[in-house]
């Protein structure tokens, strides 16, 4: 019992300075590629994601410093003279490293030991901490010259629905791309998979296509409840308006259906379904539907968690 403790102990304090000289340290370098950054979130990804996109988050806390060093490096970055799509790809990139960064932060801070059960029962939005919660509150990451929440980036500078720094404003999104919500991973069961791939100029395109269809695809995220019902994930409801401003201004229904792999479960139900319930639909219409039972699961996605396949 003695050693158990002390081990996690050692464990404590090891993430503990890792996350101080991260403070310290995040203006050491500059001027890092977009190429790099890929690099080193790859070797994040191969060495702690499993292939269906679960963390091993037991690893990952024996072994930060790849991670650190992935977000540090993108702590005085200059994206002005980089294309949009190599804008995007480093913005997603960073943010799903910043989601593991912070759990693992506020596990190790808040005494919930990740490898203690009590880690795989607490869900992410118990998380909070000065100012709000791990994703809008204190845990900041440098990020070209500004420290930035979770929030900032995803809905600042990839959604444009919130303030940024005009020295952000390089960053910052022209459009919506619905498909982000299929590549933004907060690491819990019903936000979506990381893939085992860091986006890139060359391949985002076809990654975003890929995690969409993996999203729509899962049965954990939507399956057939009843004949009339479906048990969908509520990212439907709190995205509605990002899916209806997709580049093909498609109805949303008609929108997510073209996204469901050709062997998903129930394909045709679904892709009626879709159709059929989802298309001009209010935000307040969708919630007191009875077309559709949505959920949340915000537990961590860890591999020690095996999850069935819903029936």
């Amino acid at each position: 019992m003695g050693g158990a403790r002390m081990n996690r102990w050692r464990g404590f304090i090891h993430f503990f300075v890792t996350s101080v000289l991260f403070v310290y340290l995040g203006s050491a370098k500059a001027g890092v590629s977009p190429d790099r950054l890929a690099e080193q979130w790859n070797e994040v990804l191969s060495e702690h994601i499993a292939a269906d996109g679960a963390v091993d988050f037991l690893s990952l806390r024996k072994q930060p410093n790849k991670l650190r060093y992935f977000l540090e490096d993108h702590a005085d970055i200059d994206g002005r003279t980089w294309t949009p799509a190599t804008r995007k790809s480093v913005l997603i990139n960073f943010y799903n490293g910043m989601a593991l960064w912070n759990i693992m932060r506020f596990a190790m801070q808040h005494g919930t030991e990740v490898d203690g059960p009590e880690f795989l029962k607490f869900p992410l939005t118990k998380m909070t901490i000065p100012g709000g919660n791990i994703w809008n509150g204190s845990y900041r990451v440098k990020f070209a010259g500004e420290w930035v929440t979770s929030d900032d980036v995803s809905h600042g500078l990839l959604r444009g629905k919130t303030f940024v720094p005009a020295t952000l404003h390089p960053f910052r999104q022209e459009a919506i791309d619905p498909r982000i919500h299929g590549a933004l991973s907060c690491a819990a069961w019903s936000c979506p998979p990381l893939l085992k791939n860091a986006y890139t100029e060359e391949n985002i395109e076809t990654l975003l296509n890929t995690a969409m269809t993996r999203l729509v695809s899962d049965n954990q995220q939507f399956s057939k409840a009843s004949e009339s019902s479906m048990r969908a994930n509520d990212m439907i409801v709190r995205y509605y308006k990002d899916f209806e401003a997709n580049p093909g201004l498609l109805q949303v229904g008609e929108y997510l259906a073209q996204f469901l792999s050709a062997d998903a479960r129930e394909r045709e139900w679904k892709s009626n379904h879709f159709r059929n319930n989802l298309n001009d639909r209010s935000k307040i219409g969708l919630q007191l539907s009875r077309s559709f039972l949505f959920f949340a699961n915000w537990l961590p996605r860890d591999t020690r968690v095996k999850i069935e396949p819903s029936s």
